[in-house]
């Protein structure tokens, strides 16, 4: 049984005192105007914050009973400690609609990056984070967007940014980046944004994309899509699409989302 909001709300922990954005940390405070500048130059870790949209809640539970519960929800800085995200509505109430961003850097490459909700607790343990207040959120996409290589990690950090940048940066990412990877993982985000232009991007992937795997992980994505929209564009997909890959793709999605409309067209198949 889900816990009250009152339980939720007392179990959750605070992200360190008023005003600090980390517990335990060592931080110099920089201004946000500086970040792009400084960073090609950084070495350790660096955060800001950024906008993030609603409902979701970005924190690290041991356990799934754990985060139903509102329980626990405590990150660490020194390690991986499983930083997942949640969709319940009161846990994600309670994480706030801004996050924190992360990244551990090497002569100003990143070696990892993580986000986490307002309202995770973060242990630094000690450790020292250049700090920079006040990153405008377009800055904020920028950065990540040139991160995603070797850091894959940035790709969900931007998508979950709460402003149009974060939408043109995956659009273009899905559309232009030379790795099929990242293609691949930014057609996924896209399909989280819902629309008009996230269908047409990912049904462009799946006629032009030049690479098989992302081919099928743009069927995916379609799939992703609110159902009422998804439906009939796998459907679509399956009778028109000439790759026979695709539509394989396309018809194991369609029989997941048991949907009338897709059963209706398999069983009209087999007579």
């Amino acid at each position: 049984m889900r816990a009250p909001l009152t339980a939720l709300l007392l179990a959750l922990p605070l992200c360190a005192q008023a005003g600090e954005p980390l517990a335990g940390a060592r931080l110099e405070r920089r201004p946000g105007a500086a970040l792009r500048a400084e960073l090609p130059r950084a070495d350790g870790w660096v955060g800001w914050s950024a906008p993030t949209k609603p409902g979701r809640a970005m924190c690290c539970w041991r356990s799934f009973e754990e985060r139903e519960a509102g329980q626990g929800g405590s990150c660490r800085l020194d390690g991986h400690s499983g930083v997942n995200v949640s969709n319940d509505p009161d846990v994600a109430r309670l994480a706030g609609r801004e996050m924190r961003v992360l990244a551990r850097l090497d002569r100003g490459r990143p070696r990892e990056v993580r986000s986490y909700s307002a309202g995770c607790r973060v242990d630094a343990a000690g450790a020292a984070v250049t700090w920079f207040d006040g990153v405008a959120p377009a800055d904020s996409v920028a950065v990540l967007a040139s991160w995603v290589e070797p850091a894959g990690e940035a790709i969900s950090a931007l998508a979950l940014h709460d402003h149009a940048a974060a939408v043109e940066a995956l659009l273009a990412l899905a559309r232009d980046h030379r790795s099929p990877e990242v293609r691949g993982q930014a057609l996924f985000w896209v399909a989280q944004q819902a629309g008009d232009v996230a269908a047409a991007a990912i049904e462009r992937a799946i006629t032009d994309d030049p690479d098989q795997e992302v081919k099928e992980k743009a069927v995916f994505a379609l799939s992703q899509l609110p159902r009422d929209q998804a439906v009939p564009l796998l459907l679509r997909t399956m009778k028109t699409n000439r790759n026979p890959d695709v539509r394989r793709q396309a018809a194991f999605w369609l029989g997941q989302s048991k949907d009338p409309r897709a059963l209706a067209y398999f069983e009209e198949l087999l007579r």
